[in-house]
């Protein structure tokens, strides 16, 4: 009863046809019935729920950091293809670490050391003072 009172309340059309569904499903009747009335007014209440929805999805799947990633890189209703995309991101971290490695190993020595810094100060020499005042306070 109390569902079924919130439901009426908020004139949740869809809540009140479900309840009702239950309730005739005890005295195994199967068919709902719905006038043309109810089913405007359930049809626009869908539609409203459906957008609803639909922005929570976008909101979860492209508006959140972690969740955006996945789906960007690794969503597809293929085992194979999902599979092959984790083949390649994974190999592409690999290239990565691979290149961090060779990078740190040639930092160790102080003379390539210095030659990266220099070539980091030969970068910042050619911007100009006034498109970016704030680095060279």
């Amino acid at each position: 009863m109390k569902k079924l009172s919130e439901a009426w309340q908020n004139r949740d059309y869809y809540q009140l046809l479900m309840l009702k569904s239950e309730i005739e499903k005890n005295n195994e009747v199967t068919e709902i019935k719905i006038d043309d009335s109810q089913s405007k007014s359930l049809l626009k209440q869908l539609d409203e729920h459906i957008k609803q929805l639909e922005i929570e999805i976008l909101m979860f799947t492209k508006h959140d950091p972690d969740n955006s990633f996945y789906f960007d890189h690794f969503n597809h209703r293929s085992e194979n293809v999902l599979k092959q995309k984790i083949h390649k991101y994974t190999n592409h971290i690999l290239g990565l670490k691979k290149t961090v490695s060779f990078e740190l190993e040639s930092l160790k020595f102080k003379a390539s050391t210095k030659r990266f810094l220099n070539d980091i100060r030969d970068e910042f020499e050619d911007i100009d003072d006034d498109f970016f005042p704030f680095i060279f306070e």
